[in-house]
């Protein structure tokens, strides 16, 4: 699939992919780490006379080109609101996965708004509470941060770095390099549990009973705070339900969108 345009904004710029041309227009922001690659399965099952689906990947992530200093989710939600604007694409509905979430959380309670549904998949936005072994190792990891400076002690330093970055379940933040570290820091360390209860528009939330990234009380929390919503758990489902099974998050769009 080849993108329609590139979207520059704030000395980013992102592919603009567009599928069908139905009256339906839905919007797809993806999750940290994703994308086009990892959607075109779904993309491809959607009725396409029925639906216009927008795929923007986002700065930082597949073949876009990455930030030249570290955005926050309010810059990510930003770029997607002036995407709207400068292309003039008024999406009725949104699906977010993942770190999709977050930017959702930022646009449904948006005064301005102009979604009138959305999809959540294994969505993200509420910050963890810190485990008592957790707390204990943020607290400690500034004291390894003089083994980097040392020659005789670096490769110490980079195997504690791994290691508490894995107690802290930040992982992910291993697999980024540069600006897209800071960037992974300032968004994880957003809480965005507030905003919940000020999306107002109907919200399907979908998620895996196995999944480790966003867990599944993530989910029953976004149901309970988002009056109008309602929670779809999918039994063995991990968190990429858009790769594992497709067909019935297109199935879901289909039936929530129509």
């Amino acid at each position: 699939m080849k993108p329609i345009d590139r979207f520059k904004y704030n000395q980013a710029e992102s592919p603009v992919y567009k599928y069908g041309s139905g009256h339906k227009v839905v919007l797809f922001l993806h999750g940290w780490g994703s994308s086009i690659n990892s959607w075109q399965s779904l993309l491809s099952q959607i009725n396409k006379a029925e639906f216009t689906a927008y795929f923007l990947e986002l700065p930082g992530f597949g073949d876009s080109k990455t930030p030249i200093k570290a955005w926050k989710v309010d810059d990510y939600a930003n770029m997607v609101v002036a995407f709207m604007d400068t292309l003039e694409v008024k999406p009725d509905y949104l699906v977010v996965h993942s770190f999709g979430g977050r930017l959702a959380l930022k646009l449904l309670v948006n005064q301005n708004n102009i979604f009138k549904k959305a999809i959540f998949i294994g969505a993200a936005g509420i910050k963890p509470e810190l485990t008592k072994f957790q707390k204990l190792t943020k607290l400690v990891a500034p004291y390894f941060k003089t083994l980097k400076t040392n020659k005789f002690t670096k490769k110490t330093y980079s195997f504690f770095q791994k290691f508490l970055y894995k107690l802290m379940g930040t992982g992910d933040y291993l697999k980024v390099e540069g600006v897209m570290r800071k960037t992974f820091l300032n968004v994880i360390e957003e809480d965005l549990t507030e905003n919940l209860a000020k999306v107002k528009i109907p919200v399907r939330l979908i998620w895996g009973d196995q999944d480790s990234y966003t867990p599944l009380w993530m989910g029953n929390l976004m149901h309970q705070k988002i009056t109008n919503s309602e929670l779809i758990v999918i039994e063995e489902g991990k968190h990429g339900l858009h790769l594992q099974k497709p067909d019935l998050i297109v199935q879901n769009i289909h039936e929530f969108f129509s």
